[in-house]
């Protein structure tokens, strides 16, 4: 009798570790899929910080340059024998050209 006992026992154990270890299957796997849309989030956030950077970028960047090409000081203008016209400054892009 106490064969049959344990034996009811032990079958019982297995069975209550099966369903233990599926739990502990399931909650890991939920856990993974939460830190999978917590860095989804996370990556979403970035991009779209990085996409304002890049807008502001192409806004201000060309805008900063015609501003600064206004600033410089044009002492007279010329034309060479091809017809362009050549810009005569102090400022050391005058040598840069050259």
């Amino acid at each position: 009798m106490q064969p049959d006992k344990f034996n009811r026992r032990a079958k019982k154990i297995d069975e209550d570790a099966e369903r233990v270890e599926k739990l502990i299957i399931a909650k890991l796997d939920l856990k993974q899929k939460h830190a999978s849309l917590n860095e989804a989030h996370y990556n979403a956030v970035i991009r779209a910080a990085v996409l304002a950077f890049t807008v502001i970028a192409l806004i201000f960047a060309p805008l900063s340059f015609i501003a600064k090409i206004f600033t410089l000081p044009v002492n007279s203008f010329s034309q060479d024998s091809g017809g362009s016209k050549i810009i005569s400054t102090t400022y050391i892009g005058k040598w840069m050209g050259k």
